[in-house]
């Protein structure tokens, strides 16, 4: 059939059945969009539109079978989240978390049966500067199960942070007392250290470019409440438009600013958390048993 030459609409195939591809570009050039002519979608590549990725002409847009979700989790927001419900409720320990069972669970409730999970990428980093090796020996343990389970891992650092305070914020208690004294001291300055994580808001926000930029995925899910992450996400949403972006806000981590950028939420309530536990032991794909930390 010659490109633009009329077709017999007593041909029309089907639902459910193919369009012959040497007459799949005909049908819909004399066509179009019209709902009352049902067809199956031909790949490009049987259609003679296989080339680059870019942008195709107008009315050959294929789009995807099925949603693909990912889901980018912050690792230390998540933590704190899971100590504040183990305190505030009975369901405990809630540690133990199955990411991989939980974002499962998401994508059929939130998205529908046409949903499937593209990958979860988990992003912490090891609290060596506490120098309490049953801590880090916790936390490997975990990260040993989530990667077995196919969560991708992306670690980063604690690095050094010292600010200055003034002594008038201080107040001092007296022992044995409940007094509290406070200086008139407005120029006394003193230098307070401490640790800070670094690198894991950038390393979620590259991500979620390399994400939407390689076609891997068509709705992002970030699993924080911190409003570090509003910048990545106007960026993303100025440089893909056609991505989607969800938050799922841990227990009390709820974030208005956060919750204005993105399409929808979700939250993450304890009950949910205490029912997608990994299973103790926990069995690697080598076979060797791995148990929850007695700790927890």
């Amino acid at each position: 059939m010659a490109l633009g030459a009329p077709v017999d609409k007593q041909q029309l195939v089907p639902h459910g059945h193919d369009v012959p591809h040497q007459d799949a570009r005909s049908f819909r050039l004399a066509f179009g969009p019209l709902k009352r002519y049902r067809y199956k979608t031909i790949p490009p590549e049987d259609c003679g539109l296989s080339g680059p990725p870019g942008p195709r002409p107008r009315g050959f847009s294929f789009p995807p079978a099925t949603m693909r979700i990912s889901f980018l989790v912050d690792g230390f927001n998540l933590y704190h989240s899971l100590r504040a419900a183990e305190k505030s409720t009975c369901l405990r320990p809630l540690k133990w978390l199955d990411l991989h069972r939980l974002c499962t669970t998401l994508v059929s409730s939130g998205f529908g049966p046409g949903a499937q999970l593209e990958g979860v990428y988990y992003f912490s980093a090891l609290a060596h500067h506490l120098k309490r090796l049953d801590v880090i020996r916790r936390h490997k343990t975990l990260l040993e199960v989530l990667r077995d389970s196919g969560v991708e891992i992306s670690l980063s650092r604690f690095k050094k942070k010292s600010t200055r305070a003034s002594l008038t914020r201080c107040h001092f208690f007296v022992p044995g007392h409940r007094w509290r004294l406070r200086l008139p001291m407005n120029r006394v300055f003193v230098s307070v250290r401490g640790f800070e994580e670094k690198e894991t808001d950038v390393a979620i926000a590259v991500k979620m470019l390399e994400l939407a930029h390689s076609g891997r995925t068509d709705c992002l899910v970030l699993m924080s409440g911190d409003t570090d992450l509003c910048a990545a996400v106007d960026g993303v949403r100025r440089m893909f438009p056609s991505v989607g972006i969800r938050v799922a806000f841990p227990y009390e981590r709820y974030n208005r600013d956060l919750d204005r950028r993105v399409d929808g939420r979700f939250r993450l309530s304890p009950r949910l958390m205490a029912t997608n536990q990994f299973p103790d032991p926990y069995v690697l794909k080598s076979g060797r048993a791995v148990s929850k930390p007695r700790e927890w």
